[in-house]
C-alpha cells in the first residue's frame, strides 16, 4: 500500500480522494502550491509514494510540468509521478507521449465521481497495486464514489457526459466518423460577411448523430455536447455550446505526426510566437503572445486553421500555456497568452 501526495487546487477532487484513501487506509497529503509540494518531499526517502501533480496548480507560478517533475525526482527518485490534466475529460496518445517526455509515469484526465473509472480508478490502482483483488477495492470505495456522484449531479456537463457514456457511445470514434468523407457536411461557410473554414452546422450534425446512433434528437444534442466537453469538436469562435442551432463547429484535428513537446519547443523559441511585454487598458502583461498572431504564425507554417486552433488549444488544455488572466481558451483574437517556463 502506498501513500498519495497531491498538488491540487480543486476542493471537490480533494474531498473525493480523501474519502477514498481513508477507506483504503492510504495516507494522503494535499498541498496547493508547488513550493509546498517540494518542501513536503524534501528529505523524504519513501519509495512507496504516488505524487499527483495537478497541471492547473502550476499556472499561478507559470511553471512547466517538466520542471516540476524534475524537482520531484530530485527529492524522491523512486516515486510514481502522475500528471493530472484537470481541463481534460479524456487523454490520448499525444498527451501520454508528452507526459513521458516530461518525465512522468502517467497522465490522467479530470478526476470525477461520475466518471471514476476513467481517472480515479487507475490512480487508486497505482496506490493499491499489490492488492490481488481489485473487486474488493472497488467494493470499499464505491459508497464514497456514489456519495460524491450525488453532489456532482448539479454539474450539467458532468451529468451529460456520464449519461452519454452510459449509452455506450465511443465519442472519439464518433468524432472521427463525423469528420470523414460521407459524414457530416464539412465545408467553408460564411456568416455576417465573415468566412469560416472546414466547419459544419450544429443542427445538421444533430440530425446525423440521431441517425448514426439510432437515437432520439434530444440524445443527439446531448452527444454533441459531450463531444464538445471532450474537446473533440469546438465552436469556430469558441463562444457557443453545441445546440440545435445554426452554429458553426469543427472536428478538432491536429497536424499529422504532431508531437506536443516538439510543437511547444518550436513556438516558444525565438523563431516561434512573438512573446513580449504588452499593455491593455493601462495594465501591463509581461512576456506574452497574442492569440491572433499565434494562429497567423501557424498558418504561415503550413497548418490549416483547424490544425492551428487544435494544436494551440492542446497547449492550453495541458497548462503549457494559458490566457494571462486564465479566462479564455485559445481564440483567433487579440487576446494575450503566456507560455509556462520549462
Amino acid at each position: 500500500m502506498k501513500q498519495l501526495v497531491l498538488l491540487n487546487l480543486d476542493g471537490s477532487t480533494l474531498a473525493l480522494l480523501r474519502s477514498v484513501t481513508q477507506a483504503l487506509n492510504v495516507g494522503m497529503h494535499a498541498v496547493g502550491q508547488r513550493s509546498q509540494l517540494l518542501g513536503l518531499l524534501q528529505g523524504s526517502k519513501a519509495s512507496d509514494t504516488v505524487v499527483v501533480i495537478g497541471l492547473d496548480a502550476l499556472i499561478p507560478a507559470q511553471r512547466h510540468a517538466s520542471r516540476v517533475v524534475a524537482q520531484v525526482r530530485e527529492r524522491m527518485p523512486t516515486a510514481t509521478i502522475v500528471l493530472h490534466a484537470e481541463r481534460k475529460f479524456t487523454v490520448d496518445a499525444h498527451d501520454q507521449a508528452w507526459a513521458k517526455m516530461c518525465g512522468a509515469d502517467a497522465i490522467i484526465p479530470r478526476i470525477t465521481a461520475s466518471r471514476w473509472q476513467h481517472a480515479g480508478e487507475p490512480l487508486i490502482a497505482l496506490l493499491d497495486s499489490e492488492n490481488p483483488s481489485p473487486a474488493k477495492r472497488q467494493q470499499r470505495v464505491q459508497p464514497y464514489v456514489r456519495a460524491a456522484q450525488a453532489i456532482e449531479a448539479g454539474d450539467e456537463t458532468l451529468r451529460n457526459l456520464a449519461a452519454v457514456e452510459a449509452m455506450g457511445i465511443d465519442l472519439a470514434q464518433l468524432a472521427r466518423r463525423i469528420g470523414r468523407s460521407g459524414g457530416v457536411d464539412i465545408r467553408d461557410r460564411s456568416y455576417h460577411l465573415r468566412s469560416y473554414s472546414e466547419c459544419f452546422v450544429a443542427s445538421e450534425c444533430a440530425d446525423w448523430i440521431a441517425k448514426a446512433a439510432n437515437t432520439s434528437r434530444p440524445n443527439a444534442i446531448a452527444i454533441g455536447k459531450a463531444l464538445q466537453s471532450c474537446g473533440l469538436i469546438y465552436h469556430v469562435a469558441r463562444e457557443q455550446a453545441f445546440a440545435d442551432e445554426y452554429y458553426f463547429f469543427r472536428v478538432a484535428r491536429l497536424p499529422e505526426q504532431f508531437v506536443i513537446s516538439d510543437f511547444y519547443t518550436q513556438v516558444s523559441s525565438a523563431v516561434g510566437f512573438e512573446h513580449r511585454d504588452r499593455t491593455y487598458l493601462g495594465t501591463e502583461y509581461k512576456h506574452c503572445f497574442v492569440g491572433k498572431e499565434a494562429i497567423a504564425w501557424c498558418l504561415k507554417h503550413r497548418m490549416t486553421l483547424n490544425e492551428a486552433m487544435s494544436a494551440g488549444q492542446r497547449l492550453i488544455d495541458l497548462s503549457i500555456a494559458s490566457h494571462v488572466v486564465n479566462e479564455h481558451p485559445l481564440k483567433d483574437d487579440a487576446l494575450f497568452y503566456r507560455f509556462h517556463s520549462a
